[in-house]
């Protein structure tokens, strides 16, 4: 009787670690991030001093102690080539003090270090060729992670590029990342953006990611606009995602960057963003130079923080 029933059992661990709870536990819950993220302001353009100018517009508007405190540097932060050793490590051009410099800066205001990788061999901006390199994680997770925490960083930003693979694909990759993440003993905010797509068009944006990440982005990119007329696969814009959020149960949901202060946004449309996204839970992250925020932004980012 006892043999009889391996394969019965066989079965069932298989069928509950497809639905993902003894691989991936719950994670501890947290708040959505509030905060500013480069890549709509600069691009591929970043620098040290565009990152210092607007951490420190955070603090003297005051958003900093309303809550928005992370400050996440997206994606071409790093030199085309890692180091000798097979570690990632700044463009000296762009970040001459080197991401540990940057992170001990931003601490020092009271704020969080936030930095962009991707799980494959090159990162998005690398894929698409507006920048040089090779520096995806593929394959150097644990080492990666370790100079993650070694530079002080308290927030990842894990950008899956393209959409040609399987889900399944991606939940490995993302949970190569998220162990790597705990191995090093500090605490950092785990947040991916899969290959989402608008409705589920695509893999990623199907499936349960509770257990796999802190946060999880549901739309594709949000761009300053009400409507694009893009299609399901292209770039959004805020009435676009209004129109169809999807779910994202057991974390949070994010539904990208905050297009306030960018041109081309309206105070209505900022308005009705700021208001919901807050109301979806989603976190709120600035992608605009802080200091073109109006006063009337300003306070509404102020009492969503609140909510």
């Amino acid at each position: 009787m006892r043999n009889a029933l391996l394969p019965v059992v066989a079965m069932l661990l298989v069928s509950a670690s497809a639905c993902g709870s003894p691989v991936d536990p719950p994670r501890a819950p947290v708040a959505p991030t509030l905060g500013w993220d480069s890549w709509n302001v600069y691009g591929c353009g970043v620098t040290e001093d565009d990152v210092e100018r607007q951490a420190n517009g955070l603090v003297t508007s005051g958003l900093a102690a309303a809550g928005y405190r992370t400050v996440v540097v997206d994606d071409c932060w790093s030199a085309p080539d890692r180091g000798a050793d097979g570690r990632l490590r700044a463009n000296p051009s762009t970040f001459p003090s080197g991401m540990a410099a940057l992170g001990a800066y931003l601490h020092a205001r009271g704020l969080r270090f936030g930095l962009y990788a991707s799980p494959g061999d090159r990162t998005c901006a690398q894929r698409s060729g507006a920048y040089p390199g090779r520096t995806g994680s593929a394959g150097t997770e644990d080492l990666d992670a370790r100079t993650f925490a070694a530079w002080g960083v308290d927030y990842l930003k894990y950008d899956w590029c393209g959409s040609g693979t399987s889900r399944s694909a991606q939940v490995g990759a993302f949970r190569v990342m998220r162990d790597a993440l705990a191995r090093t003993g500090r605490t950092i905010t785990y947040a991916i953006n899969p290959n989402s797509g608008v409705a589920g068009t695509v893999p990623g944006a199907t499936g349960n990611w509770a257990g796999i990440a802190d946060a999880v982005r549901v739309t594709n990119d949000v761009v300053p606009t009400w409507r694009t007329g893009a299609g399901p696969e292209g770039d959004q814009g805020i009435g676009d995602v209004l129109a169809d959020v999807p779910p994202a149960p057991g974390t949070v949901r994010d539904l990208d960057m905050l297009v306030v202060g960018l041109p081309g946004v309206s105070d209505a449309q900022a308005r009705t963003q700021i208001l919901e996204w807050s109301r979806l839970g989603s976190p709120l992250i600035l992608g605009c130079d802080v200091s073109a925020l109006t006063p009337e932004v300003r306070a509404l980012l102020t009492d969503a923080a609140r909510r």
